[in-house]
Parts: C-alpha cells; structure tokens; sequence
C-alpha cells in the first residue's frame, strides 16, 4: 500500500492498495476508486511542481504515469 496528498489541497489524499488507486477528497474519510483496478499499487509519487503529473509502481516493479492527473495512464 501507498498514500500520497495532492500537494496544493491537503485535503485530497490517494491511496494505492492491492486493487487500485482511491482517493479521497475529505482527508480520508470516505473513499473512491478512481484509476488501476485490480493493480496491486506498491509506490506513489506525485509532482509538486506540476501536480497533474503522477508516478505509480505496481508489485511486478512496472512503471505507470500519468500527466493529467490521473485520468489516464502509461505504462
């Protein structure tokens, strides 16, 4: 599992877990699957400078990005 905040609301937080990548948009309060289903998420990043862009790993060590903000993905 991984966690990671949007960096310009505090409030945003994701979560990556053995069946994809929620978020929250409450601090954590109430959750919603939003990208990866069924991708068991081991690493997050999300970029300060440009919060649209995203990195996530899976367990099998494979990269994926997304540039606008996590609507879609690249492997």
């Amino acid at each position: 599992m991984t966690l990671a905040q949007a960096p310009r609301d505090l409030r945003i937080v994701f979560v990556g877990t053995g069946s994809g990548l929620y978020r929250s948009n409450a601090e954590g309060t109430g959750w919603n699957r939003v990208a990866m289903n069924g991708k068991d998420l081991m690493t997050m990043a999300i970029s300060s400078a440009n919060p649209s862009r995203w990195l996530v790993v899976d367990g099998q060590g494979r990269v994926y990005t997304s540039e606008d903000g996590g609507a879609t993905w690249r492997k």
